[in-house]
């Protein structure tokens, strides 16, 4: 099977978002942050009712309260302004250009402007769909994309990926209702 598309900055954004929303350490280091920033204010607020002042007290009571409900949501715009800018500052060069994949009976070939690349079928250990894009993740834990999108014939493609899954004896995993959080 061979399929031709055109990558954006938007399919290359969505993969880091998508990828460190499954990285453990990414998702620990997040929300480390968060309970930190938000026990804080909790323990500023405490030891300002120590000595009597109400005011800074409830002050500090109220922002570890609006941190604790609305830092998810910063952080989540934080951290997408990070990787778009890390897309931008060491992708660019790939935007809207046209690439290939085939795979083989026992490959995977992969062509770009920036050359070709072949990797044995077996490096592939996941496949993941999501609303607009497959995954295939390699033992090397680099990423293939493949936008949904820019495919014709989408289902063949849906149930090829599905059955090199079983082929290969790895997970094929759906996740339609994946967001970036």
């Amino acid at each position: 099977m061979t399929l031709n598309f055109i990558i954006t900055e938007e399919d290359y954004l969505q993969s880091r978002l998508f990828i460190s929303s499954k990285n453990k350490t990414v998702k620990r280091a997040r929300k480390r942050n968060w309970l930190i920033l938000s026990g804080a204010f909790f323990i500023a607020s405490l030891i300002s009712f120590l000595p009597d002042d109400r005011f800074l007290g409830y002050y500090f009571f109220i922002i570890a309260i609006l941190t604790l409900l609305f830092y998810p949501k910063y952080q989540k715009r934080v951290y997408k302004r990070h990787y778009k800018k890390f897309v931008n500052e060491n992708l660019s060069h790939h935007f809207n250009e046209s690439a290939t994949i085939t795979f083989n009976t026992d490959s995977v070939e992969m062509t770009d402007k920036t050359g070709y690349t072949q990797m044995k079928l077996t490096e592939i250990d996941q496949v993941t769909e999501i609303e607009k894009y497959f995954y295939l993740r390699t033992k090397s834990n680099q990423y293939l994309i493949i936008p949904k999108d820019r495919l014709s014939e989408l289902d063949n493609v849906r149930s090829f990926f599905v059955s090199l899954a079983k082929q290969l004896n790895i997970e094929f995993i759906t996740e339609l209702n994946w967001k970036w959080n």
